[in-house]
């Protein structure tokens, strides 16, 4: 068993699913930045590769569900520490099972990441519901500040949405479609 570092990305997390099947037995998968090197434990550096993410994809899809897949996803979007090896766990599982895998919320590897994913949701739903935005007022720059000022002489201000906002989870990419609207 070896520790699996990889970029932080959706794909390299499925990177790594997929050689824990078919290189060697993942002990642990961490980002690159958070790993902290062991004397007892090996690592491996997992560059991301696209062909084997769309395989591991599709095969969830195929042998679980679309609906874990997408579960599976929101549960990356996570900051818990220790999500890749939560979703390492239901995907194996999830291979074992098959789509049943949904209903059997008792079993410790479902109920982790129904757990991860319920906490992204409700964060989603706090955004949507408690976010609100405040107008800017833009200016053109002034003539003679910039080379192409003079191009922009007599154009109206322009009003920008700005929200500051700091989310626990990476959420903003679930409401994006909603804050654009």
């Amino acid at each position: 068993m070896i520790d699996y570092l990889y970029d932080g990305t959706f794909e390299g997390l499925l990177t790594c699913v997929y050689h824990h099947y078919y290189t060697d037995k993942a002990a642990g998968i961490y980002t690159k930045e958070d790993y902290q090197p062991s004397f007892l434990q090996g690592s491996m550096a997992v560059e991301t590769e696209g062909d084997k993410a769309a395989r591991v994809y599709d095969a969830i899809s195929a042998k679980i569900s679309d609906y874990a897949l997408r579960m599976i996803y929101r549960a990356y979007l996570s900051s818990i520490p220790g999500k890749e090896m939560i979703i390492l766990n239901y995907v194996v599982l999830g291979f074992r099972i098959g789509p049943s895998i949904g209903s059997m919320r008792a079993l410790p590897e479902v109920l982790a990441l129904e757990q991860i994913t319920k906490k992204i949701s409700v964060e989603k739903e706090r955004m949507l519901q408690f976010v609100r935005f405040e107008v800017m007022k833009a200016e053109a720059p002034a003539a003679g500040a910039y080379p192409a000022a003079e191009q922009n002489e007599g154009v109206p201000e322009t009003e920008i949405l700005y929200a500051k906002i700091e989310p626990d989870h990476d959420v903003l990419e679930l409401a994006a479609n909603h804050f654009a609207q």
